[in-house]
């Protein structure tokens, strides 16, 4: 249980700045998610699940990836998504990015009635509250 609380913890300070940086500038930086990747890589191979991490970001981002073909999401969030995947593997992740997305359009939609459906807007802080919300439900929540 501790392993996992320091990768929620690598993902908090990860979605902190990443929340930050995307507001500010619409950018999620690659010096903030590279070196993250390589600590949650550490942390899968000493808690003995590196297989199920990297099936974890090969999912986010193949999925990530049909968003940024339809133009709804930049190649930021796509990395941030293989980073969050890559902490928390497949189930969790997956629900983590369902969380992100229901917690835009809730956010968004009425913007989009207003502006037109065209809005631009960080996803990263969305990506951020999911990648944490997702775990403690996971724990919290009986199976």
């Amino acid at each position: 249980m501790a392993g996992e609380v320091a990768v929620v913890a690598v993902l908090l300070v990860v979605g902190i700045v990443a929340t930050a940086t995307d507001l500010q500038h619409l950018v999620i930086p690659n010096w903030l998610l590279a070196p993250a990747a390589v600590a949650l890589a550490v942390a899968a191979v000493i808690l003995g699940h590196l297989w199920i991490s990297l099936l974890g970001a090969v999912a986010l981002t193949i999925v990530a990836m049909l968003g940024v073909a339809t133009g709804g999401m930049g190649m930021g969030d796509l990395k941030y998504l293989a980073v969050v995947g890559l902490g928390l593997g497949p189930l969790v992740g997956g629900a983590a990015l369902l969380v992100a997305v229901f917690s835009t359009v809730v956010w968004h939609l009425p913007a989009a009635f207003r502006h037109g459906p065209k809005v631009r807007f960080p996803f990263g802080p969305f990506i951020a509250f999911g990648s944490v919300l997702a775990p403690l439900l996971w724990w919290v929540v009986p199976r």
